[in-house]
């Protein structure tokens, strides 16, 4: 049946068909949204409209006709300006910064002003009783971030208005306009608000808010003038509102968005009887209902989308449908490389706590191989301070600056950071955008979360050796201005959690070139100025003199040998004069049960036999279970008591007995379980490894293919990917290790050695202790120094997992042997050599 003129249609005329513009039938998805479809260079934007929606609505659904309004005629015809003139909630993106969009938005406003006027008038002279009016005039606000902006949109008025004739401009409004927009004026400042009244034949500025006709203001400033409407019982400066304008949105991200939300929310509301400056009679029915709301219109302006901005569009409830312009994105290529880490999150109200989760426990695994002069970058000034306790709790060697931080301070810092004193710089992106950093030389930069502004991205890792960024699928419109439309969309929809890029290629495709993985070889003599590795086209290392040694030889073993070795000279060895108990007052009452001691002043328990301190017997009073003998802990009642044995509920590890841990509450043996078993600590495994909480392994794969035998080789145009045995997910992912022979295309897969499935197990398993002659944490300790020093392992099992520590962690010049001449006199590792083969068991040193 075909439907009859609206009453709509009857009074303003029918709908402006739209123009060559694409429709489509499904639903925005919203923050993971990827176009597939062309950009087409000649219409410089391509249009994606929702479907035009039909009010339910009983009456008037729209406020007016969509034909441009006579004194608007000048301005050339544009899709966005037919666009807008249908009344759909429209989303603007502008990354080339044309003022000319803007232009577009300000001639919309103007034309609907004109047509609301004009309305008005005609109504009262013919029909005075016709329902065509709000409660103020006030019917149209425009937010900008800055005095820029509204200085722009003004002197466009001026000059569309008035022809540029600033005669016909008030006298007062002249006057202040100088005041504030022109005698040195802070065009950055947010704190400007202001009225606009478009007269017949002039122009008002700073006209009362209820009286004029456009509001122009600065979120900050709008919402103070809220808040001082609000004391004063005054409700109406944004009753009448029907169309919202929100230019530059990407820039109020840097302000406070709370602002931006607050006014929303005292849009449309019903005001008290003395804000209202129409006549009542003449007000609209939707406006008495407290309905209008559901007919104003939202434009924003934007360079770049978020998900607070689309938040912010999808909340307005327009029934005229939405629409919005696309913007497609190509990566910017960098010859670092670049690696992102996808965390997993269902919803977007645990974003926040997935990250941090996901972040902190990252960090903890790598802070100790982390290198001076990174940096840490984190978007959002409460994900900041969140961050910052936990970095001063856990790596106090940290600076963090934020936007609040005073200059000095931040000037201290950033020269600490310099000049390597500082490990890493934490910084928030509001800092770097308010107060540019002039950073140099960053070794490594850790994106806690991606930046709004892909300026910054790219003006930190432009100066970086490596980059590291975590994210998650709620972050796509950050990724997909990063690595471009097509990678992004890939990476969101993807199950692996690790993608590593290098000049935007992905490194499954191209890795180290053979320049890269460069010679290493042994000195046979000393160098004169003690220099122990010397950078020139073949790496030189050497042993240093008695007494001295090499401090970096444990970052040997790397895949990219150019960037990680530097120029390194011998060091004197620490020295520290032996402690003599007997006469240094200062060590009494500091010695524990297994350590030495001169007499029972020394000891915490007061017992001192043969030159060792003993704990209290069973039965003796404590205050602490460290003091009670081995085998003995301190109870509920403050005695020393028998300790829990195997099975038994326990709280901590100290109520245990030797050899044993708390696990989930249960006293449960140290290396004893297996894979999957839920853990508190990783030392409670089999393989001394948990992930997310449970014992588990790494195993190596290639080509998608399990590597189950040493040494591990791959070629230098391979990825390392490391699986976790339990869940057979993705846990990390690394270019093939160089062997220190620049003639070989092999390598080896070297890094997480130690919990490589089949290689490190049995060294735990054998490490299991049930006698100590220490008490408290040590009698119940996962470090094998601890356990040589209290007599719970052998000096041949301690030595064993010495060297085969320090055989894996330069795993890949052990393998290739191109050090085997000098690495035992520089305690690298134990010669060994690659005709070994496929080892079945453990190397004998």
């Amino acid at each position: 049946m075909k439907r009859g003129p609206s009453k709509c249609d009857e009074i303003l005329g029918p709908r402006q068909k739209f123009q060559d513009l694409d429709f489509l039938t499904g639903i925005d998805r919203f923050h993971y949204f990827f176009t597939t479809s062309t950009y087409d260079p000649k219409k410089k934007l391509t249009f994606r409209l929702e479907p035009f929606i039909e009010a339910s609505a009983t009456g008037c659904n729209e406020f007016y006709s969509a034909t441009l309004h006579r004194r608007m005629a000048g301005i050339e015809a544009s899709p966005i300006l037919n666009i807008m003139s249908n009344y759909i909630d429209f989303l603007l993106l502008n990354s080339n910064k044309n003022f000319e969009t803007k232009n577009f938005v300000y001639s919309h406003i103007m034309n609907h002003v004109y047509k609301y006027k004009t309305m008005v008038k005609d109504n009262t002279e013919a029909n005075p009783t016709v329902k065509d009016q709000a409660f103020t005039s006030a019917i149209a606000v425009i937010l900008v971030p800055t005095l820029g902006h509204a200085k722009h949109c003004i002197e466009f008025m001026v000059n569309q208005h008035c022809k540029g004739n600033w005669k016909k401009v008030g006298k007062f409004s002249r006057k202040k306009y100088k005041e504030i927009f022109e005698d040195e004026p802070d065009l950055d400042s947010d704190a400007v608000k202001l009225g606009i009244t478009l007269g017949d034949k002039d122009m008002h500025l700073f006209s009362n808010f209820k009286k004029c006709d456009i509001i122009l203001a600065t979120p900050m400033s709008l919402k103070q003038g809220l808040e001082k409407s609000e004391n004063q019982n005054d409700t109406g400066i944004l009753c009448s509102i029907q169309i919202s304008v929100v230019l530059d949105c990407h820039m109020l991200l840097m302000q406070n968005w709370d602002h931006i939300e607050d006014i929303f929310k005292n849009m449309n509301l019903i005001p008290d009887r003395d804000s209202v400056t129409t006549d009542l009679n003449r007000i609209r029915d939707e406006y008495l209902d407290g309905k209008s709301s559901n007919f104003r219109q939202l434009i924003i302006q934007t360079e770049f989308l978020s998900p607070i901005i689309m938040s912010l569009f999808n909340r307005n409830p327009n029934p005229r449908g939405k629409g919005k312009t696309i913007e497609h994105y190509t990566a910017t290529t960098f010859p670092c490389l670049q690696k992102f880490r996808k965390f997993q999150t269902s919803n977007t109200s645990e974003i926040n706590e997935k990250r941090y989760e996901y972040f902190c426990q990252y960090w903890l695994r790598i802070k100790e191989e982390i290198p001076t002069k990174s940096v840490i970058f984190v978007q959002s000034y409460f994900e900041y301070i969140r961050l910052k306790s936990f970095l001063e709790e856990n790596d106090p060697g940290i600076s963090c600056l934020c936007e609040y931080t005073s200059k000095p301070d931040r000037q201290r810092s950033i020269a600490q950071w310099s000049q390597n004193t500082s490990k890493a710089l934490c910084i928030t992106e509001r800092l770097t955008y308010f107060r540019p950093l002039k950073l140099r030389e960053i070794s490594n930069v850790f994106f806690y979360s991606l930046p709004e502004f892909k300026e910054n991205y790219e003006s930190l890792v432009r100066v970086s050796e490596e980059s590291t960024s975590i994210f998650c699928k709620y972050d796509a419109f950050a990724l997909q201005r990063i690595v471009g439309d097509i990678k992004a969309e890939k990476m969101i929809s993807s199950n692996s959690e690790i993608f590593i890029y290098k000049n935007m290629i992905f490194l499954a495709l191209i890795h180290l070139t053979n320049s890269e993985c460069v010679k290493i070889e042994c000195q046979d003599t000393y160098d004169p100025a003690f220099r122990c590795v010397e950078i020139a086209e073949t790496i030189k290392v050497a042993s240093c003199p008695a007494g001295m040694y090499c401090p970096s030889y444990s970052s040997i073993a790397t895949y990219n040998q150019k960037l990680s070795f530097v120029d390194t000279y011998c060091e004197p060895l620490p020295y520290s004069p032996p402690v003599d108990l007997c006469t240094n007052s200062s060590y009494d009452k500091t010695q524990l049960p297994g350590d030495q001691c001169c007499n029972n002043n020394n000891c915490l328990s007061e017992i001192c036999n043969n030159l060792v301190c003993d704990g209290l017997v069973k039965g003796s009073s404590c205050n602490d279970s460290s003091i009670c003998a081995p085998g003995l802990y301190c109870g509920p009642s403050n005695i020393c008591i028998t300790s829990l044995k195997k099975g038994s509920k326990c709280i901590s590890d100290l109520e245990c007995q030797i050899g044993y841990g708390c696990n989930k509450g249960y006293c449960i043996e140290l290396w004893s379980l297996s894979l999957t078993y839920g853990v508190d600590d990783a030392k409670f495994c089999e393989s001394n490894y948990e992930f997310e909480g449970y014992c588990d392994m790494i195993q190596i794969y290639l080509n998608g293919t399990k590597i189950i035998s040493e040494p591990f080789t791959c070629k230098l145009v391979d990825t390392c990917v490391y699986h976790s045995a339990a869940f057979r997910k993705s846990y990390d992912e690394e270019p093939c290790l160089c062997s220190g022979d620049p003639n070989s295309k092999q390598g080896y897969c070297g890094l997480y050695i130690n919990h490589v499935e089949g290689m490190f197990e049995n060294m735990f398993k054998d490490m299991k202790y049930s006698y100590s002659k220490c008490s408290g944490a040590k009698s119940h300790s996962s470090d094998p120094f601890e356990l040589w020093q209290c007599g719970s392992i052998s000096s041949t099992m301690y030595e064993k997992y010495i060297k085969t520590t320090r055989r894996n962690q330069n795993w890949n010049l052990y393998q290739s042997g191109v050090l085997d001449g000098c690495a035992e006199t520089i305690t690298l590792f134990t010669a060994g050599s690659v005709l070994l083969g496929v080892l079945t068991g453990w190397i004998a040193f």
